[in-house]
């Protein structure tokens, strides 16, 4: 195969690897744009679940504590956040925003309702303090149903957390393992791109160019000194600098054909000049019509008739 096929060849091949290996690094950071999603919502999800669990035990904080002596900065703080702050509701229109699972959220719907129904409950302990019936009131909000609904309330949050982070792990996991395989293919395809390259620069460049190129120049130049001994033989096959070499060859051998022919030449008119410089003739006329024609040189007497 000629050099010219060889790297138009090559030249294909790693045009087609070049935007093989953009669409892998694109896919690659696709993946890892993802996984930062994924790890991203996986602390947010994290972060509203224990928003939930936090305002509840905030609520259960300020009830407790409104109950033992009647301040009533605790009653307010406790409305406060049912009313004004709402960081349990707040935090359920979140999880909805960001596509939360209806099997998960079903865990935290549940939590919120058995959260409002310890509302009555500590509505009825508030309405005995205000009775100063603090003994019933106590009963009520650190009774047993009390601790039954809020242990309700943080199992479902906790399985809620549970599930959302093995989900979100998986997903990282999966993006984690998406980027390294499209790492591992970029880096393949790169150094196969490199090789190639290499194998041009190495394989073509040098070996099949510059260096047969070099070695004809060399021979030119010694064949146009008239050293026509210099060999002509390369090791390549079936390219260009064969077809030069070879071209290069039948030059030289027409060279030495043609140096020959002119020694040759120059020895015939060399002969021929001895022949007539130590020649000598007698040439007779008999009527017009018949030469007679005899020629000594060098010890040799030929007689020779001519009519």
């Amino acid at each position: 195969m000629s050099i010219f096929s060889i790297f138009r060849n090559i030249i294909i091949i790693i045009v087609v690897l070049f935007p093989l290996v953009s669409f892998s690094v694109y896919r690659m950071n696709t993946f890892e744009k993802a996984h930062n999603q994924a790890v991203s919502r996986q602390e947010e999800l994290k972060m509203l679940g224990e928003k939930l669990a936090l305002g509840s035990d905030y609520l259960t904080d300020e009830i407790r504590r409104y109950v033992q002596f009647g301040d009533m900065s605790h009653y307010d703080n406790f409305w406060n956040e049912v009313n004004v702050h709402r960081s349990r509701d707040k935090a359920i229109e979140r999880l909805k925003e960001l596509d939360v699972l209806p099997s998960e959220l079903a865990y935290i719907e549940k939590a919120k309702e058995y959260s409002d129904h310890l509302l009555k409950t500590e509505a009825i302990a508030m309405d005995a303090v205000e009775r100063s019936d603090f003994d019933a009131a106590r009963r009520l909000v650190f009774g047993e149903y009390y601790g039954e609904q809020k242990a309700l309330i943080m199992g479902n949050i906790k399985k809620f957390q549970d599930i959302i982070n093995d989900r979100t792990q998986n997903q990282a996991k999966n993006f984690h393992e998406e980027i390294s395989f499209f790492m591992m293919l970029t880096n393949i395809l790169l150094f196969f791109c490199g090789a190639l390259i290499l194998f041009i620069v190495c394989g073509i460049g040098i070996r099949h160019f510059l260096n047969p190129l070099k070695y004809l120049t060399r021979a030119m130049q010694e064949l146009a000194k008239g050293n026509l001994e210099v060999p002509i033989q390369l090791s390549v096959k079936n390219n260009e600098m064969l077809e030069m070499a070879q071209a290069l060859k039948i030059f030289k051998e027409n060279a030495i054909k043609k140096n020959i022919a002119e020694l040759e030449l120059s020895k015939a008119n060399k002969s021929r000049s001895l022949i007539m410089d130590s020649s000598f003739n007698e040439i007779y006329i008999f009527d017009g019509v018949t030469l007679k024609f005899r020629q000594v040189s060098r010890g040799l007497v030929e007689t020779c008739n001519t009519a």
